[in-house]
């Protein structure tokens, strides 16, 4: 079993369950059962499993408000009013949205040129062929993750903490679950580092953003023994859990150094 594998295994138990990611995921869930390529996220496995799904979630509801606000305004436009743009971009400002390419994304289950509709050109919402297109559109739905990469967990689609970006991998911390996701250029995660494990006494889990830099720092330029050193030193880990991570190690030494001798 992997490092990363036992720190999930071993964890206390969170406040993750009683989240507001999770009851939002819970409310709104039922919205993903709708579109075939995103039901696989409806289980809902894991907090990084949810995370990923309330990204969609509130993609799928922003597109929907959207349209709503922009049917509603010029279907009955009201003398005295707000202009149509400062209407919109009112109605908008409540809503999630990703920076990315100089331009706000709001609807990341489409690519930025069809995100365009949803942020500029709010008219062609109401006119062939988009009009069509957008009210059967799950061909035009892209994998969000694969598309706008890392860059979608640093946005407000999620609560997750930025700590580090290096080369291709964001560092990001997520408060609920207690574990640092180092994600990957297509959204993927390359390794969770799940803090506090269940034989620590009395967590201490002030001054986390300055530790958690540290912890990256340890995960993108060091070796297993730094990262280990770096978990136990920054009081994300317990003496005892490292201890018995280490006669693991060593048992596993001592069993390989047997097969070899008997392979030969």
């Amino acid at each position: 079993m992997s490092l990363y594998d036992e720190l999930y295994k071993n964890q206390r138990p969170t406040a993750f369950a009683k989240s507001d990611a999770m009851a939002y995921f819970l409310a709104n869930k039922g919205v993903l059962a709708m579109h075939q390529p995103f039901e696989r996220f409806l289980k809902g496995e894991d907090p990084f499993m949810v995370v990923r799904a309330n990204i969609i979630i509130r993609s799928l509801i922003n597109k929907r408000t959207i349209e709503k606000l922009y049917q509603e305004k010029v279907s009955s436009p009201k003398e005295g009013s707000l202009r149509t743009s400062d209407f919109m971009k009112q109605g908008l400002s409540d809503l999630p949205y990703l920076f990315w390419g100089g331009e706000k994304i709001y609807v990341p289950i489409f690519p930025s040129s069809l995100n365009l509709l949803y942020s500029e050109r709010f008219d062609k919402l109401l006119i062939p062929p988009y009009k069509t297109l957008l009210a059967e559109f799950d061909a035009l739905m892209i994998d969000p993750f694969d598309y706008y990469g890392s860059s979608i967990y640093d946005s407000y689609f999620t609560k997750l903490v930025a700590i580090k970006r290096e080369g291709k991998l964001l560092a990001a911390y997520d408060f609920d679950a207690e574990a640092l996701y180092i994600i990957d250029d297509e959204g993927r995660l390359d390794a969770r580092l799940s803090l506090f494990d269940k034989y620590l006494p009395h967590p201490e889990k002030t001054h986390m953003v300055k530790r958690l830099l540290s912890l990256s720092d340890a995960y993108f330029h060091g070796d297993k023994e730094d990262l280990l050193s770096c978990l136990l030193s920054n009081g994300f880990m317990s003496l005892r859990l490292s201890s018995l991570l280490s006669k693991e190690d060593e048992n596993l030494r001592k069993r390989n150094t047997v097969k070899e001798k008997i392979e030969r």
